[in-house]
C-alpha cells in the first residue's frame, strides 16, 4: 500500500479546561475550578487512560470543498482523513479477510481506505486527495457536524459517526472498524464481467435491467428504484441510479456540483474528488466506453450513480 506523506504545519488549538488538583473537600475543589468563557471549549475524556482531548477548530483542516488532515501513528504509520459534516474517509490497510472492492473507473483491488457515516462503514479506495494543510496531533480531537475524529494518547486514530467508527493504528497503518459494515451489491457493469456461471443474487436491486424514466426534480423528490434514469422526461441533468437508495434530486445535485468543481478541485487524470461525502470521478475514454458513463459517483452508504 502506498503511504501518504503528511505535511507539517502549525495547528490552531482551542483552549482546554485543565482539571483542578485533588483536595480533601469537594467544595474546595469546586472553588478552584476555573470558569470558562463562551469562546473556550472544555476538553473531555473518552477514557481514563487517554486523558483529555484538545478540541481543534475544523477550519484548521479546510481544503477546497472538504476538510483534510494528515496523521502519524506511534509506530510510524502515516495517512490522511477527509471529512464533511456527515462523512469521514480515512486511509489505511484493511485486514486480509476484507474482500477486494471495485470503485469505478478503477479495477477491483485491495481497499486502501474506508468511509464512515450514520448509515454504516464502506471499504473503498481514494485517488486525487488534495494535500493536508495540517495534522491531527496526539490527544487532539476535531468535531464537525456528526463526525468526530480523535488521536489517542497512544496516537491511535478514531473517526466516528454515531456508533460506527474507523480505527487506524500501527506501522502500516492498520484499518479496522466497529459498527455496521455495508456490503455493496455489484453494479451491472461489475456483474457483466463476472463468470457466466455465477449465481444470480436474490436482491431486487441487483436484478434491475430496465431503465425507468423519471423527470422529477422537485424538493419533494423521493428515493427511486435502481435503474431509474433521472432527468430524462424533464430535461434536467441526466443521472442513472445504478444501485442503492437515493432520490433524483440528490443524485442530480451531486453530479451538478461535481461538474462545476472538478476542473478546479479534482485530482489525477480522473479528476477524482469528494462531493459532500460522495467519491466522484471522470473515467478515462476507454473505461467510459466500457461502462457507458462519463461520470461515476459512489455514496457513503454504498449508492452508485452515473451520468451518461
Amino acid at each position: 500500500m502506498r503511504k501518504l506523506s503528511a505535511l507539517t504545519s502549525s495547528l490552531i488549538v482551542s483552549v482546554a479546561l485543565l482539571a483542578g488538583c485533588s483536595s480533601d473537600s469537594d467544595s474546595e475543589a469546586s472553588d478552584r475550578t476555573p470558569s470558562m468563557t463562551t469562546e473556550q471549549l472544555t476538553a473531555t475524556s473518552t477514557s481514563g487512560e487517554d486523558g483529555a482531548f484538545k478540541d481543534v477548530d475544523p477550519a484548521t483542516f479546510a481544503n477546497r470543498n472538504s476538510h483534510v488532515f494528515s496523521f502519524n501513528t506511534t509506530a510510524g504509520g502515516e495517512g490522511m482523513c477527509m471529512f464533511t459534516e456527515e462523512v469521514a474517509t480515512c486511509t489505511g490497510e484493511a485486514a486480509i479477510d476484507v474482500p477486494d472492492v471495485e470503485v469505478p473507473p478503477f479495477p477491483a483491488s485491495r481497499p486502501g481506505a474506508a468511509t464512515v457515516s450514520a448509515a454504516g462503514i464502506r471499504y473503498t479506495m481514494v485517488e486525487g486527495v488534495p494535500p493536508a494543510e495540517a495534522a491531527l496531533g496526539t490527544q487532539e480531537r476535531v468535531k464537525f457536524g456528526e463526525v468526530t475524529c480523535e488521536m489517542s494518547e497512544k496516537s491511535d486514530l478514531k473517526c466516528s459517526v454515531g456508533k460506527n467508527a474507523l480505527h487506524v493504528s500501527g506501522a502500516n497503518p492498520d484499518l479496522t472498524t466497529s459498527g455496521t459494515v455495508i456490503v455493496t451489491e455489484p453494479t451491472a457493469a461489475q456483474s457483466s464481467s463476472q463468470s457466466a456461471s455465477a449465481t444470480t443474487s436474490e436482491s431486487p436491486s441487483s436484478t434491475a435491467t430496465e431503465t425507468n424514466l423519471d423527470g422529477d426534480y422537485s424538493e419533494d423528490d423521493e428515493p427511486v428504484a435502481p435503474g431509474t434514469m433521472c432527468g430524462a422526461a424533464s430535461g434536467n441533468t441526466l443521472v442513472k441510479v445504478e444501485s442503492g437508495t437515493v432520490s433524483c434530486l440528490d443524485a442530480q445535485s451531486i453530479i451538478d456540483e461535481y461538474k462545476a468543481t472538478r476542473q478546479e478541485s479534482g485530482g489525477g487524470n480522473t479528476l477524482a474528488m469528494l462531493v459532500r461525502g460522495w467519491s466522484c470521478s471522470t473515467p478515462s475514454a476507454g473505461r467510459a466506453s466500457e461502462t457507458g458513463a462519463s461520470i461515476i459517483c459512489d455514496g457513503p452508504g454504498g449508492e452508485h450513480i452515473t451520468a451518461p
